[in-house]
Order: C-alpha cells, then structure tokens, then sequence
C-alpha cells in the first residue's frame, strides 16, 4: 500500500503514535505540572501549540467534509484504525492469497 510491506507497517505505526501523542504528550505535562514539576509546566507551552495544530487541522478537515467538527477529537482513533487496516493488508498480501467478492487471487 504504501511501497512495501515493512514500509507500510513503519507509515502506520509512525501515525498512530504520532496521533496518539498529541494527546497523552500535553496530558502528561498537565499533570507533571499539576504535582509541582517547572519541566512539566515548561513542556507544556509547546506540546499545547503542537496538538492544537494537529487537532485544529483535523476539526477543520472534519468540518469541509461536512463531517460533525468533533469527530475531528477522534483523529487517534481513526488513525488507529488505518493502521490496523494496513496492517491486515500487509498480513494478506504476505499469506500468498487474497480474497476479495467472493474470489481468491494468488
């Protein structure tokens, strides 16, 4: 799918992290934050701008689709999805047979 099977598998699981930690990163600095850590308030400047961006370009992608802009929050999980996805391509094009309508192609 995305010029190979490792690299397919290295794309997919570069996104879901990424998506991922657009959330848990800035969590975590709020909570560090919270317990009296100066490294977790200064961390959370730039981790808050970063996943404001990426959420903010998910919300307005959601939005010129005509899509309900909070589904744009569920960016992780959609990238999660994707990538379990991708993965089981991977799976099927590596088992030598693929099926599809009803008919098996080798």
């Amino acid at each position: 799918m995305l010029g190979g099977s490792a690299r397919t598998i290295a794309i997919a699981a570069a996104a879901v992290v990424l998506a991922w930690a657009a959330w848990l990163i800035p969590l975590r600095d709020v909570l560090a934050c919270a317990q009296g850590s100066s490294g977790g308030c200064v961390g959370l400047i730039p981790a808050a701008l970063g996943s404001a961006a990426a959420l903010g370009l998910h919300i307005a992608g959601a939005s010129y689709f005509g899509i309900p802009p909070w589904y744009g929050l569920l960016f992780p999980l959609g990238y999660s999805a994707g990538a379990l996805i991708a993965i089981d391509s991977v799976r099927r094009r590596l088992s030598g047979r693929v099926s599809w309508k009803g008919r098996t192609y080798p």
